[in-house]
């Protein structure tokens, strides 16, 4: 290497604060925001180190960041913090209220719902954005399903009779017994003898 690359090299690692082998450390970001992964300052350095032309891989080595985030610091014409991407809206939105209401009908099944977007309501979507959206339709479905409704009858209409078995001690001895067991509907009190 020649003293010039030798020298730039140098020059960021006085910038850094550290040995070029070592780890960049990114700054802690401060309470209620995000600390910009390239601030203005590393900004101008890769623009500077650049024009005195250092490679993409020399300066992302040099600096400690990603090839690809170097690159795209060389190519914005000036410094901005980055900013997430705002939040797509759906393309499933325009026809929730309709799935909602649909997919009971056809058994919650993703396959046929797509199929009916498709043909009937101009849908251009993908099957796996109707099957991420029918999951947690049907999950709520079945948890519905799985809860248990009490069962309310008149007085002395219905009860219910069931054998059991215990074990109990009698005196030294541990022995099983067996019950009957009546359990009235209306006020569920049991009746039990063995």
């Amino acid at each position: 290497m020649d003293d010039g690359i030798d020298g730039k090299v140098a020059d960021v690692a006085a910038l850094q604060g550290s040995n070029i082998g070592a780890a960049a450390t990114m700054p802690t970001p401060g309470v209620g925001g995000e600390e910009p992964v390239v601030g203005q300052e590393r900004w101008e350095q890769i623009h500077r180190l650049k024009a005195e032309g250092m490679t993409v891989s020399g300066i992302a080595r040099a600096i400690g960041l990603d090839r690809k985030t170097v690159r795209r610091c060389v190519r914005q014409v000036r410094w901005q913090a980055y900013r997430r991407p705002a939040r797509r809206e759906s393309l499933l939105a325009l026809h929730q209220g309709w799935l909602e209401e649909r997919a009971p009908q056809v058994g919650y099944s993703a396959r046929i719902l797509y199929q009916e977007l498709c043909a009937q309501r101009g849908f251009d979507g993908g099957y796996g954005t109707v099957r991420d959206a029918v999951r947690p339709l049907r999950t709520d479905a079945g948890a519905t399903l799985l809860t248990q409704c009490r069962f309310e009858t008149e007085p002395g209409e219905q009860a219910q009779a069931d054998w059991g078995e215990v074990r109990v001690r009698l005196g030294a001895e541990i022995v099983k017994v067996h019950i009957f067991v009546l359990t009235l509907g209306y006020s569920r009190r049991a009746w039990a003898e063995g």
